[in-house]
């Protein structure tokens, strides 16, 4: 099911406004990892896709600004051949300035990037992280086919 943004309503928060702090964004994925342990990765894809398909991206140029106005991170779409994309993720929302670990982690935002890839595209997207900030890059890197 594709959510719509009218159905999320407008959150009445006069005062402390509709952004919440990183962190917490943070605490909640990895506290999904904690909870669902060895089904925390595809969980974390899932739900990543389920929101990038509710996004509102009509065509792969607008995923972007929806990036950056969902303040996910500062992303770059480079097309590598007709069902070949590259996605570069700065600043990303769920790891950019975090410790190395030696493995990417970024598996909620691969998903979304899929679900707003097949959005816009109208194709099923298979997706990999190449590249993570915890494994010592100042981006995350994804890898994207298109499937028609």
């Amino acid at each position: 099911m594709v959510v719509k943004p009218e159905q999320i309503g407008k959150p009445k928060r006069a005062t402390l406004g509709y952004d919440v702090p990183v962190t917490l964004i943070r605490l909640t994925l990895l506290s999904l990892e904690e909870i669902l342990e060895e089904n925390a990765p595809l969980t974390l894809q899932m739900l990543g896709r389920s929101i990038g398909r509710s996004l509102g991206a009509t065509t792969i140029d607008d995923i972007p600004r929806i990036l950056a106005e969902m303040k996910i991170g500062l992303g770059k779409i480079t097309r590598n051949s007709e069902d070949m994309l590259t996605i570069r993720l700065m600043e990303c929302v769920g790891c950019s300035g975090m410790q190395d670990y030696n493995e990417s982690i970024s598996q909620f935002e691969r998903g979304l990037l899929a679900g707003a890839l097949e959005a816009a595209s109208g194709s099923t997207v298979s997706i990999k992280e190449t590249k993570c900030c915890t494994q010592g890059h100042g981006f995350c890197e994804f890898e994207a086919v298109l499937m028609k």
